[in-house]
């Protein structure tokens, strides 16, 4: 089996340094023998945290995303992950595809209410910039979409400085960000979740990499959320390889027809689609 796994970025310092190694840890950790999972960045993308909270930016990064995983199918593989917690072009991946499509956080909250009745969420360090209206909105919108935002008790972000976060990160001291993440996790535990996420990339790294899968006074589980995606990609490809079946395309996810998809990839200046795109 071989599964895409879409980076949302280019290869800056910081992430060859700490974050493309423990994503493959984890990954190698949980997968199967057979699995083959390619870490595929893109050519362009945000490079500063500080950027993320622009919806035009957003919206720039997501269509670099949905562009590079585009080709996944057509490179021969069987399944793929948006590897971002945010899961950006993933609805639009879903609809061009016709492999499996998985999110990080959407396999993440399905397992989480696999697991309790109820979750809370940790996120990373919040830019002190970043508009508090805007902070958690798209993801109050995509818990919605999963048709799980009911049973959120809530989302916290590690209450440290973004930047000394960032620095604890980068020289892999993660002291204080353990601390503050088990302190903030009891306290939605304490407010009705019965199962916590570590709700983006780095964080959730940092959590895996240090075997904290219970939390130590409740005993409540926490969900990383690659480890998450994988197991549910590779139950996907099964159930294609199966029954030959990939998702719905009477509803959210039927895509452009092949002659739509063609005449529009040509107006906007895209390579042609493989035969097999959206069907």
């Amino acid at each position: 089996m071989r599964i895409w796994y879409q980076y949302p970025g280019p290869v800056s310092p910081f992430r060859e340094g700490v974050v493309f190694g423990r994503i493959r840890a984890v990954l190698d950790r949980v997968r199967r023998p057979d699995t083959e999972v390619t870490i595929v960045p893109t050519a362009r993308g945000v490079i500063q945290w500080g950027d993320w909270w622009s919806d035009y930016v957003r919206r720039l990064s997501d269509q670099e995303i949905i562009e590079t995983v585009f080709g996944a199918a057509e490179a021969g593989y069987d399944g793929a992950i948006i590897g971002m917690s945010s899961d950006p072009g993933l609805h639009e991946a879903k609809e061009l595809l016709p492999i499996p499509v998985v999110g990080l956080m959407e396999a993440a909250v399905h397992f989480a209410t696999l697991w309790g009745e109820r979750f809370g969420i940790i996120t990373n360090a919040f830019d002190e910039g970043a508009p508090k209206g805007k902070r958690y909105r798209h993801r109050r919108q995509l818990l919605a979409s999963y048709g799980v935002l009911d049973r959120c008790v809530g989302m916290l972000p590690i209450d440290m400085p973004q930047q000394r976060y960032l620095d604890d990160l980068a020289a892999r001291r993660h002291e204080e960000i353990l601390a503050r993440f088990e302190r903030l996790a009891e306290q939605l535990v304490d407010g009705g979740a019965e199962v916590i996420i570590a709700g983006d990339t780095v964080l959730s790294m940092v959590v895996t990499g240090h075997d904290l899968f219970h939390l130590p006074r409740s005993g409540a589980p926490v969900v990383d959320l690659m480890a998450s995606a994988i197991k549910l990609v590779e139950a996907l490809v099964d159930l294609h390889r199966a029954f030959g079946i990939v998702r719905s395309r009477v509803g959210a996810y039927a895509g452009p027809s092949p002659e739509t998809l063609a005449r529009m990839r040509e107006t906007f200046g895209r390579r042609a689609a493989h035969p097999e795109t959206a069907r």
